[in-house]
């Protein structure tokens, strides 16, 4: 297992009760290794779509998006969908 550091986090407060519920009936075994697992997906997210923008000098064309999209069976983005934060987030 990674090597850990204890740190504070705000979480919105109905958040933290949906996972205190799936904590209650077994869904997940603790909240710590869920955010961890989740931050962890983020980074790694975040990670691959700055190795694709050095790839292309920026975001890739839209029609490479939407080609990469269709493959993995998601609807295509349109020009104004590509330039908004969360394209990166399908």
């Amino acid at each position: 297992m990674a090597e850990t550091k204890k740190v504070t986090i705000s979480v919105p407060k109905d958040a933290v009760s949906t996972l205190e519920q799936w904590k209650a009936c077994g869904r997940i075994e603790n909240l710590s290794a869920y955010v961890s697992a989740a931050l962890r997906d983020r980074m790694d997210r975040d990670s691959a779509q700055d190795a694709i923008e050095r790839t292309f000098g920026g975001v890739p064309p839209l029609d490479l998006v939407n080609q990469a999209r269709a493959v993995q069976g998601l609807p295509p983005l349109s020009s104004e969908d590509l330039d908004s934060p969360s394209a990166g987030a399908a």
